[in-house]
C-alpha cells in the first residue's frame, strides 16, 4: 500500500486512487495531491505521481508509529490540561472562601426572602446562548490567571456575588487554546478534586450525576459537603459543562446547616439554560 502523508497532522492517507485530496484525520487539503500535480504536469501519469510523493514499506511503518506516538501524547496533554484548568478555577474559588467567609457560613445564612423575591435573569456570556436566574447580582471579577492556566487557556470570564450575601455564587467560562477540546468527565473530576485535595479540607463527601440542561446541553452536577480547617462545615453545588473549546462552571457554597442555601442552589442550577 502507498500513502500520502499530511503535512498538517502527519497522518498517512491510503493512496487508493487519484482522487485522494483531503486528509482523513484532520480534513486539511493535502499539499501533494494528484489533481494539483496534474495541473502543473498535464502529461504526467498517476504512477509517476505515486512514485514521486507516496511512501510505502518500512518508511510508511515508521511514519505510522510516529503519528500514533504524537497523537497519544496530545491526548494525554489534553486530558491533563482540562483537569488542571477545571481544578484551578475551583481551587481559586475555594481559596477565596477563606476563614472569614467560612466563618460567615456559620454565623449568617442565605436570606429566606430570596426564595420568594423576584430573581434576576442573567446572561453571563454574551453570544453563547446561556441564561440563568440568580437571587442577587453577580458582578464581573478580574482574576489573574495562574501560570498553569495561561499555558492552556486563551481567556477566562468570571462572575461572583458579594461576600456578605450569606452564600457564595460564582460563574466562570474558560476558553481553551486552539487544539484543546475539553472533555466533560475530566473537567468534572478535576473540579471536585480541587476541593477535596486542599490541605484545609476534611470530611469531604460528594455525589455526582449527569444531567441535561434546558436546551439540551449535557452537564455534570456535583453536590457535597466538607469541613474547613476542622472548624466550619460547608456544602457545595457545582455544575460543569463543556461546549466546543469552552468550559463553563457554576460553583455555589453555603453553610452545612443552611437549608435555605440548599434550596437556592438547587433553584439556580435548575434555571440554567444552554443550547447543545
Amino acid at each position: 500500500m502507498h500513502y500520502l502523508k499530511c503535512d498538517n497532522c502527519g497522518h498517512l492517507n491510503p493512496l487508493k486512487s487519484e482522487y485522494v485530496t483531503f486528509c482523513d484525520h484532520c480534513g486539511k487539503k493535502l499539499s501533494n495531491n494528484f489533481g494539483s500535480w496534474k495541473g502543473e504536469r498535464p502529461d504526467g501519469t498517476f504512477e509517476q505521481f505515486r512514485d514521486e510523493f507516496a511512501i510505502s514499506g518500512n518508511d510508511a511503518e515508521v511514519a505510522k508509529r510516529n503519528f500514533r506516538r504524537k497523537n497519544s501524547n496530545i491526548k494525554k496533554i489534553v486530558v491533563i490540561s482540562v483537569a488542571i484548568v477545571a481544578g484551578l478555577v475551583v481551587a481559586a474559588f475555594a481559596g477565596r472562601l477563606g476563614e472569614k467567609v467560612a466563618r460567615s457560613f456559620k454565623e449568617t445564612r442565605a436570606p429566606k426572602e430570596w426564595l420568594t423575591s423576584s430573581w434576576k435573569t442573567f446572561s453571563p456570556f454574551p453570544g453563547r446562548e446561556t441564561v440563568m436566574e440568580t437571587p442577587v447580582t453577580l458582578l464581573p471579577r478580574k482574576r489573574p490567571m495562574a501560570p498553569e492556566m495561561r499555558t492552556y487557556l486563551a481567556s477566562m470570564v468570571y462572575y461572583e456575588n458579594n461576600e456578605s450575601d450569606g452564600m457564595r455564587i460564582s460563574v466562570a467560562a474558560s476558553t481553551y487554546k486552539e487544539g484543546i477540546v475539553p472533555n466533560l468527565e475530566n473537567a468534572a473530576k478535576g473540579a471536585v478534586a480541587a476541593i477535596e485535595g486542599r490541605p484545609e479540607t476534611s470530611q469531604f463527601d460528594h455525589d455526582t450525576q449527569e444531567i441535561t440542561l434546558e436546551g439540551g446541553q449535557k452537564a455534570i452536577l456535583q453536590k457535597g459537603s466538607y469541613v474547613y480547617k476542622s472548624s466550619f462545615a460547608a456544602q457545595f453545588a457545582m455544575l460543569t459543562t463543556v461546549k466546543g473549546g469552552e468550559m463553563y462552571q457554576v460553583i455555589i457554597a453555603y453553610g452545612a446547616a443552611d437549608d435555605t442555601g440548599g434550596e437556592i442552589a438547587d433553584r439556580i442550577i435548575r434555571s440554567i439554560k444552554m443550547k447543545s
